[in-house]
């Protein structure tokens, strides 16, 4: 039902299925530009079925691939999955799958990759987001976490992950322009498009409304019940 639900949506019900259908319509070298190498061959792979309805079946291969991976991460993790299932649909689903299609599945890679770090098994782990920055070059920034140690959370890590909201609020504040800093050129064209784009949309971040103060509250609660939570979720650090 939701593979269906992204996949057979109207071109214009969210905020990005238009862009998307402007880079279908590009030449190869235009759509190298704006997106990933998958985009180019899964747009390939549509036309092959249908030249007429191609970027229909655009949409449904990335809903399939999203949601799929999603499910398949939720079986593999979670003791809850109706639980897990409820928050993906709430939040995720609409975030990624029906809009940010790309991402949506680079994080689905993303997330099973997770166990591999776990595993200490680089080539697995590495393999996964490699795959997932073809999907959204983003997904390299998750690399350098296999470094790092995942042990307990004692009471130096909490201190440091409770330190990241406040300080994550005053970076915010001083409107860094960090574009001019990246240093892959395409990764800095991409940026400065989406930048473009939300100032035409006259969107102004809050980090103070309700929906973030409500997800900083539940970091809090994380990082205060983390040795119960540990006992019951080893992946959960």
């Amino acid at each position: 039902m939701l593979i269906a639900f992204c996949g057979t949506r109207e071109i214009g019900s969210d905020q990005d299925s238009i862009a998307y259908f402007t880079y279908f319509n590009l030449d190869e070298y235009g759509m190298s530009l704006v997106a990933e190498p998958t985009f180019i061959w899964i747009a390939k792979i549509s036309r092959i079925i249908s030249e007429e309805n191609g970027f229909r079946w655009l949409l449904f291969i990335y809903a399939i691939l999203g949601v799929t991976l999603k499910m398949v991460a939720i079986r593999r993790y979670s003791d809850l999955p109706w639980l897990a299932i409820i928050t993906y649909i709430s939040y995720f689903f609409l975030l990624h799958e029906f809009t940010q299609i790309r991402a949506g599945v680079a994080t689905g890679l993303v997330l099973l990759s997770i166990k591999y770090i776990l595993d200490r098994d680089f080539p697995i782990f590495f393999t996964l987001i490699a795959i997932a920055s073809m999907f959204h070059y983003s997904a390299m920034v998750v690399a350098p976490l296999y470094f790092i140690s995942f042990e307990k959370l004692n009471l130096k890590r909490r201190m440091l992950l409770a330190m990241t909201v406040p300080a994550g609020i005053l970076l915010s504040f001083p409107q860094i322009d960090f574009i001019n800093t990246i240093p892959i050129d395409l990764i800095r064209a991409k940026v400065a498009v989406y930048t473009e784009a939300e100032s035409l949309r006259n969107i102004k971040l809050n980090v103070f409304n309700l929906f973030y103060l409500i997800k900083y509250l539940l970091l809090y609660v994380y990082i205060i019940l983390s040795s119960e939570i540990e006992k019951n979720q080893s992946i959960f650090p």
